[in-house]
């Protein structure tokens, strides 16, 4: 259909056109959109920061919940 030749070749050239960007955009983004996210997470995940053992940590106190407005 992109490489019609013939009567009417010149408006299925301009939807094959299109047609065919769109296959390739949406196979491009199905591919590469999901591996990015992947690399992207397992990024976040390695530059998580490590917590000393040593030093404790502080603990809030538990509010209690209001009763009037």
């Amino acid at each position: 259909m992109a490489i019609a030749t013939g009567p009417s070749a010149a408006s299925q050239n301009a939807i094959a056109t299109g047609l065919l960007g769109d296959m390739i955009s949406a196979t491009v983004l199905a591919i590469f959109v999901p591996a990015f996210f992947v690399c992207v997470l397992k990024l976040m995940r390695t530059k998580r920061p490590v917590l000393d053992e040593e030093t404790p940590q502080q603990e809030t106190p538990p509010t209690a919940p209001a009763t009037h407005p």
